[in-house]
This record gives C-alpha cells, sequence and structure tokens, in this order.
C-alpha cells in the first residue's frame, strides 16, 4: 500500500505550520511597530526606606521621550503630562533624552527646531506640589545641551549637571543631586559629592545608570532612564539591546544594589529602531514611605 498520501498529508501540515508561523511574526511586527510604542502605561512601586525620616513621597519618573522621534510629537508630551497631572506627584523626575534623532540643531529644520522646544515646554506643566527637576541625557547633549537646558529652565524646571538643589517639601530639605551624562563624558561624580551634605537626605537622579557602579554617596533613592528597557523583550533572552556595558543589569525597574536602591525606567520613546514588544512606554510611579 503507498504512503504518498501519508507523505502528502505531512507535507501540508508543514506548509500550514509555515504559514501560519509567518501570519504571527508579521502580525507581532505590526504591534510592535504599530501598537505598542503608542501605548502608555503606569508603573507603580512602592519603596521602603528604612530610617527615612520625611513624609510619604510620590515622585513621577519620566526619560527617553525623544521628541521629533518616531512616535514622539510635542502634542504627544502634552498629552503625557495631562496624565502626570492626574497622578498628582510630589516630584517630578526627568532623566533625560528629550530630543529624538542624533543630529547637533543646526543640521535640524526650522520646524524640527520648533517642535523639539515646544515639547521641552510641555516638560513644565506636570504641577507637582514640590517642583521638577531634570537631568540631560547623551541626545540632548548630541543636539544642543546649552539650548536644552535654557528652554526646559524657561518651562520653570530646575536642571541639574552635577549640580545639587534642595527641594522644599513643607519645611523639609531634600537633595536633588543630577549626575551629568556619562555616556557624553560629562559626570563628575567627584565635583557632584562636594557639594552634597551628608547630614541631609538626598535623591541622586542621572540619565545613564552606568554611572552608579562605584558611586559612593550615599542616597536614599537613585534614579536613571536610558535603556528603554532594551525596547524589546524576547522569551529566553530577556531584554538584549539593553544599551549599557553592564549588559541587563539595570535594564528596568527597582535595583537594591551599590549605591542604594535604583529605580530605572524604561522610558517613553523609541531610538534606533521604531519599536517596542512586551516594553510599554511608561511612567514610573515611585511611593516612597519610612520604615523601621
Amino acid at each position: 500500500m503507498s504512503d504518498q498520501p501519508e507523505r502528502q498529508h505531512k507535507r501540508f501540515f508543514w506548509f500550514k505550520a509555515a504559514i501560519a508561523t509567518l501570519i504571527l511574526i508579521s502580525l507581532l511586527g505590526v504591534y510592535a511597530r504599530f501598537i505598542e510604542p503608542k501605548t502608555l502605561i503606569v508603573r507603580n512601586f512602592d519603596v521602603t526606606i528604612a530610617g527615612w525620616s520625611g513624609p510619604t513621597l510620590r515622585v513621577i519618573v519620566l526619560s527617553d521621550t525623544h521628541v521629533g522621534g518616531r512616535h514622539m510629537s510635542a502634542a504627544r508630551v502634552a498629552k503625557i503630562m495631562n496624565k502626570v497631572r492626574t497622578l498628582s506627584p510630589d516630584l517630578v523626575l526627568l532623566a533625560g533624552d528629550y530630543v529624538g534623532g542624533h543630529l547637533p540643531m543646526d543640521q535640524h529644520s526650522a520646524e524640527s527646531r520648533q517642535e523639539i522646544t515646544d515639547g521641552l515646554i510641555a516638560f513644565g506643566t506636570g504641577e507637582p506640589k514640590f517642583g521638577t527637576y531634570a537631568v540631560l541625557g547623551n541626545h540632548d547633549w548630541w543636539y544642543d545641551g546649552g539650548q536644552v537646558r535654557s528652554q526646559l529652565e524657561q518651562a520653570g524646571i530646575s536642571v541639574l549637571t552635577n549640580e545639587v538643589a534642595l527641594a522644599d517639601i513643607d519645611g523639609w530639605q531634600l537633595q536633588i543631586a543630577g549626575i551629568g551624562d556619562i555616556t557624553t563624558h560629562h559626570a563628575d561624580t567627584n565635583a557632584l559629592m562636594a557639594q552634597m551634605n551628608p547630614a541631609l537626605p538626598s535623591f541622586t537622579l542621572t540619565h545613564n545608570p552606568d554611572v552608579f557602579v562605584g558611586f559612593t554617596a550615599s542616597a536614599a533613592m537613585n534614579f536613571a532612564g536610558h535603556t528603554h528597557g532594551g525596547q524589546v523583550w524576547l522569551p529566553f533572552l530577556g531584554r538584549p539591546g539593553v544599551p549599557s556595558k553592564y549588559g541587563q543589569r539595570f535594564a528596568r525597574g527597582r535595583y537594591d544594589d551599590d549605591p542604594g536602591i535604583i529605580m530605572v525606567t524604561s522610558g517613553i520613546g523609541t531610538s534606533l529602531l521604531p519599536i517596542r514588544f512586551m516594553t510599554p512606554p511608561e511612567i514610573m510611579v515611585v511611593r516612597i514611605t519610612g520604615g523601621s
């Protein structure tokens, strides 16, 4: 008896499996390219700090919008900040890379420069009780760090590059220490630590979390962005696209590491490839309380 019908059945099965696989891959590609990058989630973290003497704080962390890049217009930044206002923040921390692309400002069109300016100004509309603080990222420096700083400051935002600001929390003082971007060689942790008062509680804010490796200042909390969470999560591989010399060590989320608790947001925009998969754009909300 011929086994030809059985062979034909097997070939037909594998043909259908191949077609189904191609359809699935295509659908996932459409989702990663056109759907997930345009979503926005709120990721909440509750952090209890032993010995914390301050009030309960609701801190919102935003990073890596990349205004002017794909998926990110000034109008979208304004909508994101509308959402931020509904979250009733005590502090808003901006971790850099507000600007998209790799071109310096003088190579952008007038329309593009205006779009970026409008996006930067929108960051000042979060209405936190105790202020908005920012650092610059590598894309901001590639564009024009001085210009980005100036426009953020025009929006009422305190911009810190190896500088310390004092936030007055209803009479209780908190140091916000901003570390310059390590990728573009603007980080000077020694200069920063020389300005920090060890008798006061502090938060550190930077763009690239790599700078925390070897950083010895004692801070209650440390915040960063830059990684985009790798933009893509893959089974068995995790997040291989994290732009860090330490691999996935600081991909996204909370890390209890030197110099203490490190919070890394996976950001909002995209860079290089305009895709996100299993790593949606996020507003990070950190509720900080004291504990024994």
